[in-house]
């Protein structure tokens, strides 16, 4: 399968709203969804003749036909990106311990106890402890959770390219990367990568104005940290 953009506005523009979906397999549908009630808000921004529009569509085109989260060669995408100078080597602490619960190398037995151990290590070791280790992103086990690869990806390397003609002269990004799975079911919210969520949320209203949905936004600060993170 293969990915689709499309580019709306002139290059150099001040300002480039830049959204994506589908990075995580299964989370197509949605993406695809919100890309398209995306453009209504982007008739909009068009309006301005200083607005570039950059719609990625189907990141991981093989997580999406099989339902899966990573890409072909098992890689979680939204842990792939690591910054200059981090390496992809490393695991969270705690992440061994969970290594043989979660990925046994054997199928489950008929009696596997697997709710009582889970029960007895939130007791042990803590529920945001354990969060933390499985969602982090780890770069030493393949067959493991949250997998960030050992090496950029190809994706990877094919936007950090594009983004160099997209974004060119703007003075001003707007990245939107959906996602699905946290938060009550139906509601939106907003993760902002910066600590000052609010901020970037009246940045966000300022640009589109009655069109911006009600949401929640949260900062870096206050969900998991993620390692490799697309739009850190």
């Amino acid at each position: 399968g293969s990915g689709d953009v499309v580019v709306r506005g002139r290059g150099g523009a001040d300002l480039c709203w830049v959204s994506s979906g589908g990075r995580q397999g299964g989370e197509g549908p949605f993406g695809a969804a919100a890309e398209s009630e995306c453009f209504s808000v982007a008739r909009v921004l068009e309006a301005h003749e200083d607005t570039r529009l950059v719609r990625i569509h189907a990141l991981n085109p093989c997580g999406w036909r099989h339902d899966r989260r990573w890409n072909g060669l098992g890689v979680d995408l939204n842990r792939n990106c690591r910054q200059p100078g981090e390496h992809y080597a490393g695991a969270p602490l705690g992440f061994e311990e969970l290594m043989a619960f979660l990925s046994p190398k054997t199928p489950p037995r008929r009696r596997s106890l697997f709710q009582a151990r889970a029960a007895a290590l939130i007791a042990r070791r803590g529920l945001s402890h354990l969060r933390r280790a499985i969602t982090t992103g780890q770069y030493d086990h393949p067959q493991g959770l949250f997998y960030g690869g050992a090496q950029p990806s190809w994706l990877f390397h094919v936007l950090k390219a594009a983004y160099r003609g997209w974004l060119a002269g703007a003075q001003e990004t707007l990245p939107l990367d959906m996602h699905t799975g946290l938060g009550p079911w139906g509601g939106v919210h907003l993760h902002c990568s910066g600590a000052e969520p609010e901020v970037e949320l009246h940045a966000l209203r300022r640009r589109v104005g009655q069109n911006t949905p009600s949401f929640e936004a949260t900062g870096a600060g206050g969900t998991q940290p993620i390692r490799g993170s697309f739009f850190r």
